[in-house]
């Protein structure tokens, strides 16, 4: 019984720490790397509750193992929108990022978060990469700009038309095709206004 007790005891003060942002905070400077990944996935999972651990995160997107980098871009996504200018620059910096694992949760952070117009031109080289996951997420961050990525579209109708993967093909078809209904939507709504 007294086991039972103790266990019990152990999960509960396990479960208040995983949702203190202030004590997540800390272990992402843990020298133990896979300690600060499971410190940034909790953070991640807290969502906008790990707003206070903000500037904690921004530090980890800069940490020398990819995947503390991955799951520390992933939670400054799952804060949610409106990111601060911080978050922003720091996106538009990890689009960039040497990893392509990086790439590819910053492309999909965007996505959650919305493509800002500061944003969108860093989304644009992410087309080109050699990697489908990461031209994927460049594909869907365009899609999800809209309208406001219109000079995309020759980009977007080429990879349709000549990417090697068919997933890619498929994806960039779907999202040229929101972009113009998105377009036309804009136009129709123009020409009752007059």
């Amino acid at each position: 019984m007294r086991v039972a007790s103790l266990a019990v005891v152990l999960f509960v003060g396990t479960v208040a720490f995983a949702q203190d942002p202030a004590k997540l905070a800390e272990g992402l400077a843990d020298a133990d790397p896979g300690a600060r990944e499971r410190a940034a996935l909790a953070l991640k999972a807290l969502g906008k509750q790990a707003a206070p651990a903000t500037a904690a995160l921004l530090k980890a997107s800069e940490d020398r193992a990819f995947k503390v980098r991955v799951a520390a871009t992933q939670a400054l996504g799952a804060l949610g929108a409106p990111p601060t200018p911080a978050v922003l620059a720091r996106l538009s910096e990890l689009l960039g990022d040497k990893s392509a694992q990086v790439q590819a949760a910053a492309a999909g952070c965007v996505l959650e978060l919305g493509v800002s117009a500061q944003l969108l031109a860093r989304v644009r080289p992410l087309l080109g990469h050699k990697q489908w996951g990461v031209r994927a997420g460049g594909i869907q961050c365009l899609a999800s700009a809209g309208a406001a990525a219109k000079d995309d579209l020759p980009s977007l109708d080429e990879l349709a038309a000549k990417d090697p993967s068919p997933s890619a093909r498929a994806e960039a078809k779907k999202a040229a095709a929101k972009i113009r209904q998105d377009l036309a939507q804009l136009a129709a709504a123009a020409a009752e206004t007059k």
